[in-house]
């Protein structure tokens, strides 16, 4: 019996993790400067830095709320003796979050694909590379 709702639990868990990373990757999103690739490609690379990483900061921060608020929120399996969901490895819901987070943010990711242009034309370029 404590398996089915340790598993249930767990399903819970993830469903609450997937559904709040969306809600905080839309929120950011709609927050944060949109990608434009005429304007991006003429950023200095020190600014689109800067952003990407005010862009983290604001990610984290939501994260370690949710992470708080799900964690208060009443599970099925704390209510059956000898199972502590507080304990449950899933709690943090690192994998489900990360992949709700960054599936659904398209505006980060082509600002990470342009720096990561930048950084391979530098290494190319002045032949940094092993």
């Amino acid at each position: 019996m404590t398996t089915i709702v340790k598993i249930l639990t767990i399903s819970l868990l993830c469903i609450y993790y997937f559904f709040g990373g969306i809600f905080i990757s839309e929120f950011t999103e709609y927050f944060l400067p949109k990608y434009n690739d005429k304007e991006y490609t003429l950023k200095n690379t020190f600014i689109l830095l800067s952003e990407l990483l005010f862009s983290f900061s604001i990610i984290v921060t939501f994260v370690y709320f949710l992470r708080n608020i799900i964690k208060k929120l009443p599970l099925p399996g704390n209510s059956i003796k000898g199972l502590n969901t507080s304990k449950l490895l899933e709690i943090n819901g690192t994998v489900i979050l990360a992949y709700a987070l960054f599936f659904n943010m398209n505006n980060l990711k082509l600002k990470l694909i342009e720096l990561s242009k930048r950084i391979d034309s530098k290494i190319y370029k002045n032949k940094l590379y092993l």
